[in-house]
């Protein structure tokens, strides 16, 4: 049991540490999927002023053909 006692222990403090690492994981993980969402949402806008652009170049080039 002298063996037995100290492990027990030194489990009961990795387990505790490692249960501590998993919710700041956790934590992180959400705050990564926020900004990856509001990425994407910027992404988006970029591609839709990028099309807008484009439009808007072709109507300078018609206008100027006319």
């Amino acid at each position: 049991m002298q063996i037995v006692a100290p492990k027990k222990a030194k489990l009961a403090a990795a387990t505790m540490e490692f249960e501590g690492l998993q919710a700041a994981l956790a934590l992180k993980k959400e705050f990564l999927k926020a900004i990856e969402d509001k990425l994407a949402g910027l992404q988006e806008q970029l591609d839709k002023k990028g099309e807008e652009k484009a439009a808007l170049e072709r109507e300078v080039l018609n206008c100027e053909n006319v």
